[in-house]
């Protein structure tokens, strides 16, 4: 006799009609996995429609904000931080009252349950009552009721996936609204002559000045806020987009000092409906005044943009100082930077002048050409200024080739002072020496082979002294034999200005014979040094020659003031 199975031991179809059979036990895994899967999707979901909401709201805002802004009535400053406090307010509000829970609070089974119920209302809440028994440690429900409901819950819910027994209604009506508004605001921004973008900016930053959008658009407007030199044109460069043919673009501009008042200028197309271009020149009014322009195209204006006049670079000559070459033994001289300058050869010229304004650059022009526009057209030499704040500070070595000079500066447009001061150089070289070697008109004396002489030599240096005399003889067609007579060192103290020398000759130590022909030169050296290397490099003066004629004794006419006596 067979024993017929209790309920708790029925087997139960996970599917009905097919598949193989589940005991209670499995069942109820088969229900608490489901519940898991289910929760963890409902959570998912949750944030989906929470992130997908809060993306609807903003987007509706902006389309609505938008449409209000450009054909109802501009936002004001009050309207767009109402906004601002309500999206910002807004948002917080939901991450801390829904996002916060929804990611660290736990959703309960019975809350799973609840939603497949509602899904499927044919449970009749059996699914809830079967997980509020299940979840009691002691129910006291009979293990063939539970396993009834079990097999109950297992039947209806068939093997299904979790993301079939949960309500996706709201989320793909948050998706689809959100794809329609989407097409909206692509449509509109499409086919809205005035930009959205703007709008929405205007929403975001409710602090910031911002234009209201309109139809036409400037895209760009050239220099903007600059700085120009006095004397230059304003020159304007438009960039527009959205302009009708028959609308205008103005340049409206005023004064600083309100001298002049909305002054306009209309500029002219350079490529119809896109770009427009104007100037304004000097002598125009206000333009010799700091002034501030608008530029209105269409409903569209743009501004205001501050134009700065700076004037241009005036360079005033402050003083000069020369400094002599360290051999004419000469303290440096300051001289007034009004005069002319005279100077010499090789000296240095301190030049101290100062600016209206700081500079990028500055010269010394060396020998300048001025046109009548008062432009440095040429010159020979230009020399790097230092600059310190407003003061200049430059040298340059003088030589004979400086005619004059003057001060040149720039600032950081690249304006130059006009109208320079020229000033006069008169450099001068230094005056070679002179030297006499004394003896008759004629230049010529007979002497005998064995007479003796004594000539005389006076060197002079009319400015900084000598550096050395020497005398060559020429004994007919040989060699020259030089001898020194004086030799100045550079440590010196003094200069040698004036020098007579004596010159003893006696022509038997000459081996010389009748016949013979001797020419004697008194040379003298200054103290000259060179310009560019200070090294010494004197001017050399001759003096004329004197010629000894060879004759016999007898025959020998020696001026009583060349005769030197026999010892």
């Amino acid at each position: 006799m067979n024993t017929a199975p209790t309920t708790s031991d029925l087997l139960v179809p996970s599917k009905v009609g097919a598949g193989p059979a589940l005991t209670a036990d499995a069942a109820r895994a088969q229900l608490t996995q489901h519940l898991k899967q289910t929760t963890r999707l409902i959570r998912t979901f949750d944030l989906l429609i929470l992130a997908i909401g809060w993306l609807v709201a903003l987007m509706g805002l902006w389309l609505l904000g938008s449409i209000v802004d450009h054909w109802l009535y501009p936002l004001p400053k009050s309207l767009r931080w109402l906004i601002w406090l309500t999206v910002v307010s807004g948002s917080l509000w939901i991450v801390w009252k829904r996002l916060i829970p929804l990611l660290w609070r736990r959703i309960s089974p019975v809350y799973a349950a609840q939603k497949i119920e509602q899904l499927l209302p044919e449970f009749n809440n059996g699914l809830i009552s079967w997980l509020e028994l299940q979840s009691l440690p002691d129910h006291g429900v009979p293990k063939g009721v539970m396993a009834a409901l079990s097999y109950r819950a297992v039947r209806f819910l068939g093997g299904q996936e979790p993301s079939s027994t949960i309500d996706t209604g709201p989320l793909i009506k948050l998706v689809g609204t959100s794809l329609m508004l989407t097409v909206a605001i692509a449509v509109y921004a499409m086919l809205s002559p005035k930009s959205l973008l703007e709008s929405g900016r205007r929403m975001i930053f409710p602090w910031m000045e911002l234009a209201i959008p309109t139809r036409t658009q400037i895209l760009q407007v050239a220099p903007g806020n600059t700085q120009l030199t006095q004397g230059s044109p304003l020159k304007i460069e438009v960039h527009v987009r959205g302009l009708r043919s028959q609308d205008p673009v103005l340049m409206r501009y005023s004064t600083l000092d309100g001298q002049f008042v909305n002054q306009q200028m209309r500029l002219e197309p350079v490529v119809e409906g896109l770009q427009y271009a104007g100037q304004l020149n000097p002598g125009s009014p206000g333009l010799e005044q700091d002034l501030q322009y608008w530029v209105q195209a269409g409903d569209s204006l743009s501004g205001p943009y501050v134009v700065k006049l700076v004037p241009l670079p005036t360079l005033a000559m402050q003083k000069v100082r020369v400094e002599y070459p360290g051999y004419t033994r000469l303290l440096s001289e300051e001289l007034p930077a009004a005069v002319d300058i005279e100077a010499l050869e090789g000296s240095k010229l301190h030049v101290t002048g100062s600016s209206n304004q700081p500079l990028d650059r500055a010269r010394l022009v060396i020998n300048p050409e001025v046109d009548s526009a008062g432009i440095i057209t040429r010159a020979s030499e230009y020399l790097e200024m230092d600059i310190d704040q407003l003061s200049l500070k430059g040298i340059c070595t003088l030589s004979l080739q400086m005619k004059s000079f003057c001060l040149r500066g720039y600032n950081s447009t690249g304006q130059s002072n006009v109208h320079p001061v020229v000033r006069t150089l008169k450099v001068f070289s230094d005056i070679p020496p002179e030297v006499i070697l004394l003896g008759p008109e004629s230049r010529i004396v007979k002497v005998g082979p064995r007479s003796r002489l004594n000539l005389e030599i006076r060197a002079s240096d009319p400015d900084f002294g000598l550096s050395k005399v020497a005398v060559e003889l020429r004994l007919n067609q040989n060699l020259p034999i030089s001898k020194t007579l004086l030799d100045v060192p550079a440590s010196a103290d003094e200069a040698v200005g004036n020098r007579v020398l004596a010159l003893p000759v006696n022509l038997a130590s000459l081996k010389v014979k009748p016949g013979d022909r001797i020419e004697i030169v008194a040379i003298a050296y200054d103290n000259r040094h060179d310009p560019i290397t200070q090294q010494l490099s004197p001017n050399q003066q001759n003096s004329l020659p004197l010629t000894l004629e060879v004759v016999a004794a007898e025959q020998a006419k020696i001026p009583p003031e060349l005769q030197r006596p026999n010892p």
